[in-house]
């Protein structure tokens, strides 16, 4: 396949995507993560088809890092809201630090086990444990709502695991800038660890408030439109062009935006359609650079990572059966319930596989893409399991603003 055949397949893909998962697909066509593209994705690669080899997608290296960003740069847009309720600090606080839980048992679980079993990788071992922490602790904010709207649940159960799951987008995208941060470009090393962390989210911050100001002039829907690509851009660049996360420079953007900006639910508006069209593509390409021949450890940490993440869960579920008189009746499968992982996950995995050149972050993607496919298996069924023995399902009619961004039903 030449780059032009894929490009247009990929508008297509991207047209195509706004039907497919639009606001009405959550009670008709695709998952919650959209695992179902990378499974397109990775037939259509090397390893099956070889539609899509690898060398072509060195062409695609922009496209695929622009993409990601955009991902996080809409996340940041709706971090602190579901529909009309604003995310109080007491579900932000527990969905963040429980997220960082999660990160945390899984990096440790990785780090002594590469130890233990390959103690010649040395060094090595910490970034790749954190590589794995970092695509193995977030869950799609799609996948509460993906229950909600079809078995019509709600309650005090089904809005916290909502809550937890959209905040918890902050600690991969966290852990990435500061993975990233730790091999400085050269001239950017007096600035020390620190430094690079921080100048890493105030390009995001800065360009926000640039954002913020100059559609707060009063700007029409196109010079709107015009300031948020153009920032984001310069955003991403700057990022990329320094070695830094433009994945996190662009969640500090869209997150200012979203905070500051007095035309938010205007601009939520406006961008989020935009999400499945860059989403699909993502993910077609996500899948086709999954690599198990070329990937050292691959066939270590596939299982090690999937393991962990599943007795974080089971952790992080107890947690929640012993502190929160909602999620008793579930038991600790309610942790299990927020394993599905999604769009904000895929995009820190393409952030690192395009950042570092190393072999072994193809192991780490493809711990990704396998943890997204069986957060699927897994989530869904262990969260509509969860809900039911809360007595949440069936409990009201499905609302279907309830989990979007805006009352007036953009899906978020």
């Amino acid at each position: 396949m030449s780059a032009i055949a894929l490009l247009l397949g990929l508008l297509a893909l991207s047209y195509l995507g706004g039907i497919l998962r639009g606001g009405r697909a959550i009670q008709g066509f695709g998952l919650p993560s959209g695992a179902e593209y990378l499974c397109l994705g990775f037939v259509l690669g090397a390893h099956v088809l070889d539609l899509i080899p690898e060398a072509l997608l060195v062409t695609f290296r922009p496209l695929l890092l622009v993409g990601a960003s955009w991902i996080a740069l809409l996340a940041g847009l709706g971090y602190t809201r579901i529909g009309a309720r604003r995310i109080t600090a007491a579900s932000a606080l527990i969905g963040i630090s429980s997220t960082a839980l999660v990160g945390l048992i899984v990096g440790a679980l990785v780090w002594v086990v590469l130890l233990v079993f390959r103690p010649e990788l040395g060094a090595e071992s910490s970034w790749i444990a954190g590589g794995v922490a970092i695509v193995s602790c977030a869950s799609t904010r799609h996948a509460v709502r993906w229950v909600v709207l079809r078995y019509a649940a709600k309650g005090p159960l089904a809005d916290a695991l909502a809550d937890y799951a959209r905040v918890s987008v902050l600690v991969p995208i966290l852990g990435l800038s500061l993975l990233l941060a730790q091999v400085p470009e050269p001239g950017l090393v007096q600035l020390g660890f620190g430094g690079r962390v921080a100048l890493t989210w105030g390009i995001g911050i800065v360009l926000g408030l640039v954002a913020v100001l100059l559609i707060g002039r009063g700007l029409s829907r196109d010079e709107s439109w015009g300031v948020i690509v153009g920032t984001f851009l310069l955003a991403v660049g700057v990022a990329a062009q320094l070695g830094f996360s433009g994945v996190a420079a662009s969640f500090a953007l869209g997150s200012t935006l979203g905070l500051l900006s007095s035309r938010r639910s205007e601009l939520v508006r406006m961008v989020r359609p935009t999400e499945s069209a860059v989403h699909l593509p993502l993910t077609v390409l996500a899948g086709a650079l999954v690599s198990l021949e070329n990937g050292p450890l691959v066939w270590l940490l596939i299982p090690l990572g999937v393991g962990a993440r599943l007795l974080a869960e089971l952790i992080r579920g107890s947690l929640f059966w012993l502190a929160f008189r909602a999620a008793r009746p579930a038991g600790p499968l309610v942790g299990m319930g927020l394993m599905s992982m999604g769009e904000v996950t895929l995009a820190c995995a393409v952030s690192l596989v395009l950042s570092f050149h190393d072999p072994l972050i193809k192991s780490v993607f493809a711990v990704a893409v396998v943890g997204v496919l069986a957060g699927e298996l897994v989530g869904p069924l262990a969260l509509r399991r969860a809900l039911g023995r809360a007595g949440e399902l069936e409990a009201g009619e499905a609302e279907p603003g309830r989990f979007s961004l805006e009352p007036e039903g953009t899906e978020g």
